[in-house]
């Protein structure tokens, strides 16, 4: 059998690792909040998987460019609708990095990041 200080060694650094790339992403996300600018954006279509879709939106930057983005991230397929009118969020300097202004498009990857690092960094100081 193993040392119980191998494996809460084991389960301890990737719990650090993931809180790590938690706080870089919540860091990184303040950075884009902070300097984005904002405009209307209309719902092409969903890039539909099996249980997911990542939408796929337009909108026009200050300057009069028109931008089409397919979103990173993947939502509950038909969380939007085809000519649905969203408030987009984009980085004048990147505005193809553009994002939809939810809860979900802006924080996912950070909470599910959060919770893995604290599941497993917790997990780690029980084991005996």
């Amino acid at each position: 059998m193993e040392n119980p200080n191998e494996i809460q060694l084991i389960t301890l650094l990737p719990g650090l690792a993931m809180l790590g790339i938690s706080v870089f992403l919540y860091r990184s996300t303040r950075k884009f909040l902070a300097s984005s600018k904002t405009a209307s954006g209309t719902i092409l279509a969903d890039k539909e998987g099996s249980l997911s879709s990542k939408p796929r939106f337009t909108f026009t930057t200050e300057d009069g460019t028109e931008i089409v983005v397919v979103s990173n991230t993947a939502t509950k397929a038909h969380t939007f609708r085809k000519g649905q009118t969203v408030r987009v969020l984009y980085d004048p300097a990147r505005p193809e990095r553009a994002t939809i202004d939810t809860f979900i498009q802006l924080w996912l990857a950070t909470v599910i990041c959060a919770g893995l690092g604290l599941s497993f960094s917790i997990t780690s100081f029980f084991i005996h």
